[in-house]
């Protein structure tokens, strides 16, 4: 647990002066928002080793979506309904991009964010509740990943804390590969289809035992 702390810290430090840069050499409230980010990747995993169970988890995971997509509009975000500069800055795109820095700095956050901090943190939550088998492990992780693959995060970024309701905006454009997501598709066929697998996968994870008070969790020796 120490470990995996002191790895998430790291690879906030690194977004933290990654979106340092890309804002100009200006803070603002994103390193407190990566900092309680590790705090909350930390306490839920703890949360679970102690009483691991479908039904927590579930709720870990809905909770984790919402944090996720706050600490991505503090990341790139300026003005919109619920703050503003200074305390929200937004990146200084055209500045990045004279420079031909734009792709290099957000290219960086991406790796960071979705290529390390959240897929350790999947790791981790699956660590915990597969007891000692491999196959639950395998089963939890890999439907982990593919939930926060397909990217509900985003939905929420934009509907919640963003407040956006306009259907002619290029609604998730940029998700890979770029241009082929829009409102509609993702919608009605990303979302349900990623996360309705994700969620199989991780439900074919469960503990079988009939062990009194974790069923359908798992049993921490």
């Amino acid at each position: 647990m120490v470990a995996y702390a002191l790895v998430l810290s790291v690879e906030a430090g690194a977004n933290a002066w990654i979106n340092f840069v890309g804002k100009g050499g200006t803070w603002d409230l994103y390193p407190l928002a990566q900092a309680f980010w590790v705090a909350c990747s930390v306490v839920v995993v703890i949360v679970l080793a102690r009483r691991p169970s479908m039904r927590r988890l579930a709720w870990v995971v809905i909770v984790l979506m919402f944090l996720d997509s706050f600490v991505d509009v503090c990341a790139s975000c300026g003005e919109h309904w619920w703050a503003g500069p200074p305390v929200l800055v937004e990146w200084k795109w055209d500045a990045l991009r004279a420079r031909g820095e734009m792709y290099r700095y957000l290219y960086a956050y991406w790796a960071v964010t979705w290529g390390m901090q959240v897929p350790l943190r999947c790791f981790a939550i699956a660590w915990v509740m597969c007891g000692s088998s491999w196959r639950r492990f395998a089963f939890i992780a890999t439907g982990l990943n593919l939930i926060w693959l397909t990217a509900p995060q985003d939905v929420l970024y934009h509907f919640v804390w963003l407040g956006l309701y306009d259907a002619a905006y290029p609604y998730f454009d940029y998700l890979p590969p770029e241009g082929t997501w829009n409102l509609w598709n993702m919608l009605l066929l990303r979302v349900p289809i990623g996360v309705g697998a994700g969620s199989l996968l991780v439900w074919a994870g469960r503990d079988h035992s009939p062990v009194a008070g974790n069923a359908p969790g798992c049993s921490i020796q």
